[in-house]
């Protein structure tokens, strides 16, 4: 803890206990004065990771000082941010999956981790952005999701799982020739930026409610953000838009299909469309 108190890192040791014990708290401290944390929980993990020794990840693991886990495969390196508390829950089996949020769940001997995509420097993303983007400001929310405020408009976005790591030099945002927001330091690899659903588990509970049956998933790989709906045998793509509607923050209904074809949903305080597609 900190001098105020405050829980701003957690060793991962040999946690045993009851399937339904309560997880530990998370914290997640050291953020530039240019971003905020919109009612998430990160946790910074910290000391002798060995708990995650022998789950398949990788050979080498290595955390940056913003709290990022860098897990080294190969040429790739994936980029993790701890997001929800470490729980305890002996029914599950051990092994990486994904869950339905897009969320990389990580098992063993009933310790629950769940990682979101990150950048490695949050920091020098911040950096980045407010050089080209004065007056941007960024909101760090549910699963890894990024809000990136500026002119007047925000722009949601979520970083792909792999990405450069720990690397020297300026760090730099801009757009490819496909027209794809990446984020890079130095002349390492860039990382995509893609965008993203503002909160998926809140979406999920909406279609829920207005198509009982119906499953809502996050595609992990896809470069377009893309969730599925599915409901019996069918199946629907849905595109999340790249920026919040200026003009639809007082929708009281949790969903409405535009006379653009867009469909608004209201996540939180916010309102944002998905379009639907084949």
């Amino acid at each position: 803890m900190d001098a105020q108190g405050k829980l701003v890192s957690i060793s991962l040791g040999s946690l045993r206990g009851d399937a339904q014990q309560v997880g530990d708290a998370m914290a997640f401290a050291n953020l530039p004065a240019s971003i905020t944390v919109d009612g998430a929980a990160y946790a910074r993990l910290s000391g002798a990771v060995t708990r995650l020794s022998g789950a398949n990840l990788a050979v080498g693991l290595e955390t940056t000082p913003s709290g990022v886990v860098l897990v080294r495969d190969g040429t790739q390196t994936i980029q993790l941010l701890p997001v929800q508390p470490i729980t305890i829950d002996a029914r599950l089996p051990d092994g990486v999956a994904f869950t339905p949020l897009g969320l990389l769940r990580w098992v063993r001997g009933g310790v629950v981790v769940q990682f979101a995509p990150a950048v490695a420097d949050l920091a020098g993303l911040a950096q980045a952005i407010t050089a080209l983007l004065p007056d941007a400001r960024i909101k760090l929310g549910a699963e890894g999701v990024l809000q990136l405020t500026t002119g007047g408009a925000t722009y949601v976005l979520k970083p792909d799982w792999t990405g450069a790591g720990t690397a020297t030099g300026t760090p730099q945002i801009g757009v490819d020739g496909q027209g794809r927001i990446v984020f890079q330091i130095g002349n390492r690899p860039a990382q995509l930026l893609l965008p993203a659903v503002l909160n998926a588990a809140q979406a999920s509970g909406i279609f829920t409610t207005a198509i009982p049956g119906s499953v809502l998933a996050v595609q992990p790989g896809s470069s377009e953000g893309a969730l599925t709906l599915t409901l019996g045998n069918t199946q629907w793509r849905l595109l999340p838009q790249w920026v919040l509607p200026g003009n639809d923050a007082a929708q009281t209904a949790p969903w409405r299909m535009g006379s653009d074809g867009v469909l608004y949903l209201k996540l939180g305080t916010q309102v944002q469309g998905v379009r639907i597609v084949d």
